[in-house]
């Protein structure tokens, strides 16, 4: 089963939209811009989880080679997949600076459509949180949390207002989704910025029938453009891409984790989470079978 969400607000936002290669327009950023704005956001973020300039720079140089513009990751997409993969593959690039939002929905070897959108980092937050309150997310995790011992729980962001599920939808999917999304793409790879990889883009709804994304596409989150260049080439380096995509993979003395048991004398209480016992024996017999 798939899901996707969209979501609907009353916040503005301004949008360029259009076929083909990316333009520049007045008061936007050019690719290279983009690209290279991005991977100085890249470098801010590894460097503040501990990485070593040397690390950085290792670890970046091996996807951005060759590559200096969207347009330019799009054509070695092709090269990247195989071609059944390709047929019904997309990557939705996200980059976000100065209250703006850029969306690039790229299919292998084109830049289908950019989308730049006015929106600010508390709407985004917004956004998020419309879902998760209409489907009562942050109550239902009240007592399913980490807890400080002896100190009551603070509420969790976004509590307040709440709107339908279906409007939350809405707006999500307008945001985080191009206008003629449809049932060609089977798989899409999503390079979120600020908080889009939390977004639950499995209830978005893009098709004209109502029905969820998940239903019809699967998708995965990359972390960056270059760990997809990165990571696709490291695979294919001793193989054939035509071939890589069918490895299938075996899952042999499985190690199943439910409800484990924490001390009693630390500064977190941890509830045990409802159903995960009964997840984890439901999933046991299936591991025979890989």
């Amino acid at each position: 089963m798939k899901y996707i969400l969209l979501l609907f607000f009353s916040f503005s936002y301004l949008l360029f939209a259009f076929d083909g290669k990316a333009q520049k327009s007045k008061g936007s950023l050019s690719e290279e811009e983009i690209l290279k704005i991005y991977e100085e956001q890249l470098r801010e973020g590894y460097s503040s989880r501990g990485m070593t300039d040397f690390e950085i720079e290792k670890y970046i140089s091996k996807g951005k080679e060759g590559i200096s513009t969207v347009n330019d990751f799009a054509k070695q997409l092709p090269l990247l997949f195989s071609d059944k993969t390709n047929e019904g593959l997309a990557v939705v690039f996200f980059f976000f600076k100065n209250d703006t939002l850029f969306r690039f929905f790229i299919e292998p070897g084109l830049v289908k459509e950019v989308k730049v959108m006015a929106i600010k980092k508390k709407e985004l937050e917004q956004l998020n949180a419309d879902i998760y309150n209409s489907m009562n997310i942050f109550e239902l995790t009240k007592n399913r949390g980490p807890q400080k011992r002896g100190l009551k729980k603070d509420e969790p962001a976004g509590t307040g207002k709440k709107i339908s599920l279906d409007i939350g939808i809405k707006n999500a999917t307008m945001v985080l989704l191009p206008e003629n999304f449809s049932e060609q793409y089977k798989h899409i790879i999503i390079v979120p910025a600020f908080n889009i990889g939390t977004f639950p883009f499995q209830l978005l709804k893009p098709y004209k029938d109502g029905s969820f994304f998940i239903d019809r596409c699967s998708f995965s989150i990359a972390s960056s453009l270059m760990d997809i260049v990165a990571l696709r080439k490291r695979l294919l380096k001793n193989g054939d891409r035509n071939d890589r995509d069918s490895i299938a993979f075996t899952l042999d003395q499985a190690l199943f984790v439910s409800n484990p048991s924490y001390p009693g004398n630390t500064e977190y209480i941890f509830p045990n989470l409802p159903g995960a016992k009964k997840e984890i024996q439901n999933a046991i017999p299936f591991a025979k079978e890989y």
